[in-house]
């Protein structure tokens, strides 16, 4: 187990599942996009987090994905990410939405999504305790997407711009 793990997981030994898992469905794997992720993140593996491995089933697997979760080792995610290097700042709103829904209804649980050929592609908060949908989210989120009607808009058809 890796030095500072006590209660859960190190880097190393999720690595080696992961490895194993992809060459068991005969998955292409990336050293260099699973490692940085895992070593970023080790701090909020813990022994009652979760570790989900996934794929589309096919003649061919293309990517296997997992999601680990981070926490409560590491508060703030996003930061982490970017501090760690497998993330850039980017201005775009985006770049404020985890921070403002977890003031708005705070979690301390968060996972990361990756995938073993792509590397780093998500975070995300999870409510277990409080479950959140959708729209209250979206609802109080100060630069939400707005999908007016339009008399050329067709329903189900939505228009997205930003405030």
């Amino acid at each position: 187990m890796s030095e500072g793990i006590s209660d859960g997981f190190g880097a190393e030994e999720l690595y080696s599942v992961i490895e194993e898992s992809a060459r068991l469905v005969d998955a292409p794997f990336s050293r260099d996009k699973v490692w940085p992720v895992l070593s970023a993140f080790e701090r909020g593996f813990s022994a009652d987090g979760g570790v989900i491995l996934s794929l589309q089933a096919s003649d061919r697997v293309a990517e296997m994905e997992y999601s680990v979760q981070v926490s409560p080792g590491i508060g703030d995610p996003y930061g982490h990410a970017l501090a760690s290097g497998i993330l850039t700042r980017t201005d775009h709103p985006v770049a404020t939405l985890l921070p403002e829904i977890v003031t708005l209804a705070p979690t301390s649980e968060h996972y990361v999504d990756c995938g073993v050929v792509g590397g780093f592609k998500k975070i995300y908060a999870n409510f277990p305790h409080d479950p959140q949908t959708v729209s209250k989210l979206a609802a109080w989120r100060p630069c939400r997407p707005r999908w007016p009607r339009t008399p050329s808009s067709s329903p189900g058809t939505a228009w997205t711009r930003w405030r």
